[in-house]
């Protein structure tokens, strides 16, 4: 029994897009580009739905602004819980 990592295999960018252009052309089908490239014909696929919804390439994190927590006493006598957030300007 094999019990080595299996890693996954990173594309960039521009490998990805000359793919999916490639995929655009016609002149080869999506299962031959995925011999070629040695790559899933469904990875192809998908980075195919992305280009066409200029997706590919997107980050799907999230962007996390700082947050400081700080005792107010006033707010505390006024209401029970409160939530006071300030943004800083460009945020």
């Amino acid at each position: 029994m094999d019990t080595s990592e299996k890693k996954r295999r990173g594309w960039t960018l521009e490998a990805k897009h000359k793919i999916v252009e490639e995929s655009f052309e016609g002149s080869s089908s999506v299962a031959e580009l995925a011999q070629k490239y040695a790559v899933n014909a469904n990875q192809i696929f998908q980075w195919c739905k992305k280009y066409r919804e200029r997706r590919l390439g997107a980050s799907n994190s999230i962007n996390l602004v700082p947050v400081t927590v700080s005792r107010n006493r006033l707010l505390r006598r006024q209401t029970k819980a409160a939530l006071l957030v300030r943004l800083r300007q460009g945020l």
